[in-house]
């Protein structure tokens, strides 16, 4: 039974992978079950063995892209919310040079998702997850009694900065304008941190 459910895994993560080389090689375009499984050696059966829709492999790829942004932030190891968030822009843009079509399949996945309730609810689950993570993982970062409702707040406000710092400069690619822009945003979310009652 163990060996089963490791098995399942490690066919799973061969077909991120290879999801993930599809979509840097071809774009969204390519992310067909027939081009992923083909890339990863699995069977078109396989593949639907362990994602019984393409959809479902969509929001596997999207959770399993966000645990990568969260790996590559705190795998840095900040030590304070000023180099969390150097971190944070940093590796976006760093991201948006190596890999632009990650941002692109954000929004395929989002935009594909809005006419399925179903799916909505999982990509929402996704997110609420990703966010209620990052409030554990930043609550070493504040200051004694910051409120658990700002927390959060804050974590949406982050969320919103980098994907909008990543889509901008996906499409301007000025790297020292959004290295000023994420300076001026650190700078306001000290200021809502440390402002706090």
């Amino acid at each position: 039974m163990v060996t089963k459910i490791i098995q399942t895994e490690q066919t799973r993560e061969k077909l991120f992978l290879a999801g993930f080389q599809v979509l840097k090689e071809k774009g969204v375009k390519g992310l067909t079950a027939s081009q992923i499984a083909g890339a990863a050696g699995v069977s078109k059966a396989g593949f639907f063995h362990h994602f019984p829709k393409i959809e479902d492999f969509f929001l596997y790829l999207l959770d399993q892209m966000v645990q990568m942004i969260e790996a590559q932030v705190f795998q840095a190891k900040p030590t304070t919310m000023v180099e969390f968030l150097e971190t944070s822009a940093s590796t976006t843009l760093k991201m948006m040079d190596e890999t632009p079509e990650f941002m692109i399949a954000i929004y395929y996945f989002i935009d594909f998702s809005r006419f399925n309730e179903t799916y909505t609810m999982r990509l929402q689950k996704i997110l609420k997850s990703s966010y209620k993570k990052w409030v554990d993982d930043l609550s070493g970062y504040f200051p004694p009694n910051f409120p658990e409702e700002k927390k959060e707040i804050l974590v949406y406000l982050l969320d919103a900065f980098l994907a909008g710092l990543g889509t901008q400069y996906l499409v301007l690619q000025d790297r020292e304008l959004y290295l000023k822009i994420s300076v001026e945003f650190i700078n306001m979310i000290m200021n809502f941190i440390e402002g706090s009652p």
